[in-house]
């Protein structure tokens, strides 16, 4: 197994940043510093790594992603040149909770969480967990009070597998911009919903979920949840 691939299965981060660690000096393999990510190690090889020994195994981790437009959700590779794949970014063995459909990825950014923690992943996909998510929706023409309400109503009304907590009009926005609080499995919902009143969403933008925030997470950037951020999600559960 190559080293980058050995450190990162054992929680020490994803491939890019195991790699990184390598090549700045800080992994030794059978006492010799090694600097090539690519060299080839097994289970019997003493690793170490910033002065601890990397032992094989599932060591669990949780990233937060600010999804751009751009970024495929697929593994298979990206469908343009300007276009990256998740693989760019994750090991294949960590899956996204509260994932994007397939059938609009161009159309849909912001929060996403991936994890190798199956407790976790089992807890936030649970239907009776309710886990909340916050879009910004851009439509395709503006709305004006009495669609507003129109539209509220009816949907924050409405029966099926999604529920619809508030929306509004957010401040600093134009007409055309909503803020929707939702709970749900599948984000394509949002769209088959709003398709159904007439309006067209052009982008949906998750800026909450789950408790988190883009606070301090640029667009296309991620990173690894703190400890207290992980508890807090396995034990999430919408008041």
């Amino acid at each position: 197994m190559r080293l980058n691939k050995f450190l990162s299965h054992a929680g020490m981060g994803t491939r890019r940043k195991a790699e990184s660690l390598v090549k700045s000096g800080k992994v030794a393999v059978n006492g010799m510093v090694e600097l090539n990510p690519g060299k080839q190690v097994s289970e019997d090889d003493i690793v170490i790594c910033n002065g601890k020994r990397v032992v094989p195994g599932v060591q669990h981790f949780t990233y937060l992603l600010n999804k751009p437009k751009n970024l495929q959700l697929s593994k298979a590779q990206p469908t343009s040149s300007s276009a990256r794949s998740l693989a760019d970014i994750f090991d294949a063995k960590i899956t996204e909770i509260g994932r994007f459909p397939e059938e609009v990825p161009e159309r849909m950014a912001g929060l996403m969480i991936w994890t190798n923690d199956e407790k976790l992943i089992s807890h936030l996909n649970d239907p009776g967990t309710e886990v909340t998510s916050v879009f910004l929706l851009h439509l395709e023409r503006a709305v004006d009070a009495n669609q507003l309400d129109e539209i509220e109503k009816t949907l924050t009304s409405g029966k099926g597998p999604s529920k619809w907590k508030s929306i509004n009009l957010p401040l600093g926005q134009n007409q055309s911009v909503l803020e929707v609080e939702w709970c749900g499995k599948s984000p394509a919902i949002i769209f088959e919903d709003f398709k159904s009143l007439g309006f067209e969403i052009k982008t949906a933008d998750r800026t909450y979920y789950a408790g988190l925030t883009k606070k301090a997470l640029g667009r296309g950037h991620y990173r690894e949840l703190s400890k207290e951020e992980k508890i807090r999600l396995s034990h999430y559960r919408f008041l």
